[in-house]
């Protein structure tokens, strides 16, 4: 994978957790890097992805960004590919196989979870999963086996996706392996899925509307759960990471409380238009 070298803001980099590699940064490393950067030490670049909004996800280099941030650096010099932050997270779970700060064993197995915990992603064989990740497929089976346990169910991961001989990527039910039928030991064809019933179309046009949009209620409740999470405002301030402060500002705090803030009165005059409505259509029905 190729990707173009350029220097960049350093504020422009977007720095999610989702994209970090590592089960947990080391401070030491990243005092170390501020020291030898401060004597004028050069780095390689960082591994960012720019998605089609322009924003810049980084993949690879967390230590050498934070220690960056960390000498006031308003550049850095990157390495920039084309891709989502999705793109970023799949890079990052290869990430320093090979360089930098040498991964643990609790690095190797939270890329291989990553993976694994994702709906597209686990669907794909041992072995590649193995290969993005650079690890053991041993590592993967035993990972796979311990998060995803045999259930009486049918699994979803009875379809595999691997890599063949020309490079390309397919995909196989493996859920009739190993059973034969007949004298020729052919494997049983998989029976078609029977055809899904059409939803009513008094309420098709609403359980659209709620499988396009769950994602919003998600992704609210992510954050009342990384809220519930934080301790008391007063001691997380005085515990907030200095070398953060370029990517968490207090404006961007200020914009997420007025959004929340605007939010709730939408959601408000939207839910008690609701109530009228199925208030009128009740005593209409009457």
């Amino acid at each position: 994978m190729k990707g173009e070298r350029r220097t960049l803001k350093l504020d422009t980099i977007r720095v999610d957790e989702r994209a970090q590699p590592r089960a947990a940064l080391s401070a030491d490393r990243i005092a170390e890097y501020v020291e030898d950067m401060s004597r004028g030490d050069k780095f390689p670049p960082l591994i960012v992805f720019q998605d089609k909004k322009r924003t810049y996800w980084l993949a690879d280099g967390f230590h050498r960004y934070h220690a960056h941030v960390g000498v006031d650096a308003k550049t850095v010099d990157c390495v920039v590919h084309k891709g989502e932050l999705r793109d970023a997270v799949l890079y990052s779970c290869g990430a320093n196989a090979a360089h930098g700060l040498r991964r643990t064993n609790a690095d190797k197995r939270q890329a291989v979870a990553k993976l694994l915990n994702d709906k597209e992603w686990r669907a794909w064989s041992d072995r590649e999963i193995a290969r993005q990740c650079r690890v053991s497929d041993t590592l993967v089976l035993r990972l796979r086996q311990e998060l995803m346990p045999v259930t009486a169910s049918k699994s979803s991961d009875d379809t595999r996706t691997y890599r063949t001989k020309h490079g390309t990527t397919a995909r196989m039910n493996t859920a009739k392996v190993g059973k034969a039928r007949g004298r020729q030991g052919s494997l049983e064809p998989d029976a078609p899925d029977p055809p899904l019933a059409a939803p009513s179309p008094s309420v098709a046009p609403s359980i659209a509307r709620d499988n396009e949009n769950g994602w919003i209620s998600s992704a609210l409740w992510e954050i009342e759960r990384q809220i519930d999470a934080l301790p008391p405002p007063e001691q997380a301030a005085a515990r907030f990471p200095a070398h953060h402060r370029h990517t968490f500002t207090t404006a961007k705090l200020r914009a997420l409380a007025e959004w929340l803030a605007m939010f709730a009165e939408a959601w408000g005059q939207v839910s008690e238009s609701n109530h009228g409505e199925k208030a009128r259509a009740e005593a209409a029905a009457h």
